[in-house]
Formats: structure tokens, sequence, C-alpha cells
């Protein structure tokens, strides 16, 4: 298994072979393709080094914030399953839900795929507090 320098230095040098065949014009590439290439080469990159383990993916700041609603389990301790995308991934959280998301679900007022309004309380824990209504 390649070290973390090793696989740094391996995208740098394809990093510099691809930017100096493009300024010197023998690649033969649009700006838009070199611009796309160019920002493969570090995604690849990334992609190795968490793959590896020398890289940890950032959890999403601890926030309110609009999410899914993607289940509920009534049976367990926290019944709401949420995707929050942030950052251009997919994190799923199990959440508390107050009385009144409750009786709403129950009523078919909240619906699986609604946007909900997920809290943070100061210890950590994950509440869903409402539907958010949306406008646009």
């Amino acid at each position: 298994m390649p070290t973390e320098a090793e696989i740094r230095d391996n995208y740098k040098d394809q990093h510099d072979v691809l930017t100096k065949s493009y300024y010197e014009g023998t690649s033969g590439l649009s700006k838009a393709q070199f611009d796309q290439q160019h920002a493969q080469v570090w995604a690849d990159m990334e992609t190795e080094l968490l793959a590896g383990g020398y890289l940890v993916a950032p959890a999403p700041p601890r926030s309110s914030h609009i999410s899914t609603l993607e289940a509920v389990d009534p049976t367990k301790a926290r019944p709401a399953r949420v995707k929050r995308v942030w950052n251009s991934k997919n994190y799923y959280y199990d959440c508390f839900a107050t009385q009144t998301v409750r009786d709403e679900f129950i009523a078919a007022k909240i619906v699986i795929g609604d946007y909900v309004i997920v809290h943070f309380d100061d210890v950590g824990e994950q509440i869903v507090m409402a539907k958010v209504f949306k406008s646009w």
C-alpha cells in the first residue's frame, strides 16, 4: 500500500504533466476539458487518500438545518430517519421527533420525502422539529 506522500506525489506529477501539456498547447484540450481533468486529478487523489485512511471525511456541522424525511419507525427510540446533503455528500441520521411531528405524521400531514427542520440540542441530539413548506 502506498504511503500518503507517495499518493500525493503521484497526483502532483499527474497534475504537472497535464498542466504543462495544456499550457504548451500539446494536449489538444479545450479550457473546459482541461478544467474538468484538472479537478478530476485532485478528486481522485482525495478518494485514494480517504480509502487509504490518510484522510477522514469531515462530519457536517452541528447546526439546525433542513433535511429530507426518509423513513419513520415508531418502534425505535429515534423514530425519524433523515437525509442531509452537505458538501455534496449524503448523510443519514436517526432522530428524535417532537410530539407535533409525530401527530402530523400519523395524520398524514407529514409524509416520507418532505423537508423537515432538524435541530441539534445542547448535547448533540438531533430532533425533527417541524415540516418545511417548500415555496420555491
